[in-house]
């Protein structure tokens, strides 16, 4: 007991002591600190004068140009060396005159060797010329012979047929032209309706070679079928025209599209192996991309009673199914409710969502459905949509042209890739080096363009008017049916009727002039400025 009161009072007497050691010497100062004067603020400093510029330099006088070294005289070349004394100093190490002696090389090693004067032998004389012998005999050339025939018309100057053009009279195929009674030149025989040569002979009442021999006058062929006015191949032995209204080296097949080759560009096999797979790109994206997956992703999103209901807040209420059972159809329904919100990708769920009208414009434009609000919502929906497919399809320099989302609908990079791919088959190897191919090419750019936007304007309205925002899954259903009908009736007009066929091979026609004139001039430019600089 004692000790715990004697630690007790150990410990109360440290804590006093650590408390005066440290404590009281700051305790006991702080009474005689007392506060000192304030420091009172001064006289601001006033700034003093600005020094005062100095005096002008004045640039001294500009030095004139010297007289200028006029140039000495030309060095004149002494004359040659011609055996005698160099009019330079010194003499040549080696004299100029000839030597029949040669002199021995003294080697640069040790020791000393004889030193003797070479030698020199009998110079070889030189033997007799050739002697030229005689020309060899001229002969005389072949005989020239004569005419094959002798200058008379093959069948007395009648034509073909008793004088009639072949089939009696009409074009090869009963009267009519290659193409619906009208021939590749323009509705009339191979040549103006007659015979083949105008219902003369096969060259006008001549010999196939002009009377004439082999080598005087027209050659072998001269005038003969061969040349006549087939189309671009000139032979006869088809007489029709491609797709395009021309022929294919003068042998091409029919000018005339089956229904089976118009609604199937991949059942076309003139074109060659690069024909088939770009028609198989072409009919991937019409019916497969283009057709098929929004069709079933407007079926589906109708079948699980997806609609859009405006509430009086403005906002919308988005009614159906979240999901369906069947999975494929899920998930085409789940691909239907996806959409790009300023660029990045959104998704409009059923029955959980009131969304802001924004988003749900912005989901109706992304399926391309009109919105007939007012006239004006009408138009700008419709060239949204029209705007969307020509940049997802056509225009090169757009960022979505290129996305692996636009490539997944075979368009972008791909849908011109067909187009090339058509057009290098049917053009041959010599594709790129010919106007005719890009020509060709541009054309069928321009008709794809073209067609993809009446598609559009076609696809969108329908879709606005059938489904709009309360069924925008019928609408697209419908919407993606009206752009079909109206691409394949576009396809029939060009490639299944003469005057579609016409207007194309006037277009491309006009477009390989223009590229032509351009090609020439350019040729022009640059090899008269190889002439100019001296590279001609």
């Amino acid at each position: 007991m004692k000790r715990g009161i004697f630690r007790r009072i150990i410990a109360v007497f440290m804590i006093a002591f650590i408390l005066f050691w440290s404590a009281i010497p700051s305790i006991t100062m702080a009474f005689f600190i007392s506060p000192g004067t304030p420091i009172t603020p001064g006289q601001a400093i006033t700034p003093g004068q600005p020094i005062t510029g100095g005096q002008f330099i004045i640039p001294g006088e500009v030095i004139e140009p010297g007289t200028p070294i006029n140039g000495g005289q030309t060095y004149q070349p002494g004359l040659s060396l011609n055996g005698g004394i160099s009019p330079v100093s010194g003499q040549p190490i080696i004299p100029p005159y000839n030597s029949n002696t040669g002199q021995f090389l003294i080697p640069n090693i040790a020791g000393t060797l004889p030193i003797n004067w070479l030698q020199t032998g009998t110079p070889i004389s030189t033997g007799d010329n050739i002697t030229g012998g005689n020309a060899t005999d001229g002969g005389e050339g072949p005989s020239g012979g004569k005419a094959p025939t002798g200058g008379d018309a093959s069948p007395t100057g009648n034509p073909l047929k008793g004088g009639n053009a072949t089939i009696e009279g009409e074009g090869p195929s009963g009267g009519e032209g290659p193409s619906g009674g009208e021939s590749p030149t323009g509705g009339d025989g191979n040549t103006a309706g007659e015979g083949p040569t105008g219902g003369e002979g096969p060259t006008a009442g001549e010999t196939p070679t002009a009377g004439d021999g082999p080598s005087n006058g027209e050659s072998p062929t001269g005038n003969s079928l061969d040349s006549g006015n087939g189309g671009e191949g000139g032979n006869l032995e088809t007489g029709t025209t491609d797709g395009s209204g021309d022929t294919s080296s003068g042998n091409s097949s029919s000018g005339e599209l089956s229904l089976l080759n118009i609604l199937f560009s991949s059942t076309i096999t003139e074109n060659g192996p690069l024909g088939v797979v770009a028609g198989l790109l072409k009919d991937g994206k019409r019916y497969i991309t283009g057709f098929a997956k929004p069709f079933m992703e407007g079926m589906s999103a109708f079948y699980a009673g997806f609609r859009l209901e405006e509430l009086k807040s403005g906002n919308y209420k988005v009614h159906g199914k979240n999901q369906l059972k069947n999975p494929i159809l899920n998930y085409f329904y789940d691909n239907y409710k996806k959409y790009k919100l300023d660029g990045r990708d959104a998704y409009l769920p059923a029955g959980k969502s009131n969304p802001k009208p924004y988003k749900v414009t912005t989901f109706l434009d992304g399926k391309k459905i009109a919105n007939f609000d007012s006239f004006k919502s009408g138009v700008s929906s419709v060239w949204k949509s029209v705007k969307s497919g020509l940049n997802d399809g056509f225009n090169i320099f757009s960022k979505k042209f290129y996305s692996l989302s636009n490539l997944g609908k075979l368009n972008g990079p791909l849908n011109i890739g067909a187009n090339v791919l058509s057009n290098v088959g049917k053009h041959g190897q010599q594709a790129f080096k010919s106007t005719e191919f890009y020509a060709d090419l541009t054309v069928d750019l321009a008709i794809g363009a073209g067609t993809t936007a009446v598609s559009s304007i076609a696809s969108s309205i329908a879709a606005g008017a059938i489904g709009g925002s309360v069924v925008p899954g019928l609408g697209t259903a419908v919407g993606a049916f009206a752009g079909l009908l109206v691409g394949v009736g576009i396809s029939l007009g060009i490639n299944g009727t003469d005057t579609g066929r016409r207007l194309k091979k006037w277009a491309s026609d006009g477009v390989n002039a223009g590229y032509k004139a351009v090609t020439n001039t350019a040729k022009n430019v640059w090899n008269g400025a190889k002439n100019l600089f001296g590279f001609g």
